[in-house]
């Protein structure tokens, strides 16, 4: 097991301790009477902010759900808003120049991966049980999406999580000619799985990665694709599966990939961002790349990396 591998598993270490009635902390800020601000970048903004919203359209949450990041967050009167800082490291510049405005806010909380970093000046909680090792972070983006999840929906995860989580983390998902893959689409949902797996795809493959949300895969992909792209449609309405198909492999000769989750409504989309990172870790292997040792990008969180 490689340390890419061993990171999306922390996540099974973390949920047995998993408070059930949810993060005291983070429950005081997220509240349905006030307008909630997301404040991350890169991947902590990307799937734990549009999961959030995806958890507040489906509770019908009354008031405005935003997510920026830093530099744009610092344009906004943050007095109007409840604010969540997401950082992994604790570290991430842009949120962490936020600070002096954040300090004496009545209702701003950080969640955080490691403890130590600057954020933590705020009221905070600290989600891993352990740092992640390599530079693509995975278990760190469930665990915000999680927390915030509950947070939003005032309700517990579901009991099977952990079982489905591991299922899925076990599974060696069949993905026709690895080594050939060099650009890779994802397609289908709205709570933010698509773009956190085109991120990955680039940190982890070394390879184009695409994000094309809700249905955006059946309006003139086709037009693009070559026989050495995969397309892998994660949350597909079945009437459209056929017409994908057609396109992408019929038409344009790439290969269609249809993920197969256990269904946990709500939070089904956990289930596909870790399946996707079974997709990652296979096409990396194949091509003798090393999915937690990016060539070129880095992330302030990785502790083999100086702080400074």
């Amino acid at each position: 097991m490689n340390t890419f591998d061993r990171d999306c598993r922390i996540i099974l270490d973390l949920l047995p301790n998993w408070p059930t009635d949810g993060l005291e902390v983070l429950r005081r800020v997220v509240d349905p009477a006030r307008p909630l601000l997301l404040v991350g970048e890169g991947s902590s903004q990307l799937f734990p902010g549009d999961f959030t919203r995806a958890c507040a359209r489906a509770c019908a949450w009354p008031s405005p759900v935003e997510v920026l990041g830093g530099r744009h967050a610092a344009l906004l009167d943050l007095e109007r808003w409840n604010v969540v800082c997401l950082s992994n490291s604790g570290r991430t510049r842009e949120v962490v120049e936020l600070l002096p405005r954040l300090v004496n806010h009545p209702a701003s909380v950080a969640l955080v991966g490691i403890p130590g970093g600057p954020l933590c000046r705020l009221p905070h909680h600290v989600l891993l049980p352990r740092a992640e090792m390599a530079v693509p972070a995975t278990s760190s983006v469930l665990a915000m999406a999680m927390a915030l999840g509950q947070a939003v929906s005032r309700s517990p995860l579901p009991a099977n999580l952990a079982t489905a989580l591991e299922s899925v983390l076990d599974t060696n998902p069949v993905v026709p000619h690895p080594a050939q893959v060099q650009r890779l689409f994802w397609t289908g949902g709205c709570a933010g799985v698509t773009a956190e797996l085109a991120l990955k795809t680039m940190e982890a493959t070394g390879h184009i990665g695409c994000d094309l949300p809700g249905s955006l895969g059946l309006h003139g992909i086709h037009e693009v694709l070559k026989p050495d792209d995969l397309v892998v449609a994660v949350d597909i309405d079945p009437v459209d599966q056929d017409e994908l198909r057609r396109r992408v492999s019929d038409q344009c000769g790439a290969t269609l990939l249809l993920m197969e989750t256990p269904d946990l409504g709500l939070w089904t989309p956990l289930l596909q961002l870790a399946a996707g990172w079974g997709i990652l870790a296979i096409i990396a292997a194949a091509q003798n790349r090393d999915p937690a040792k990016p060539q070129r990008a880095t992330k302030i969180g990785n502790p083999a990396i100086s702080l400074q």
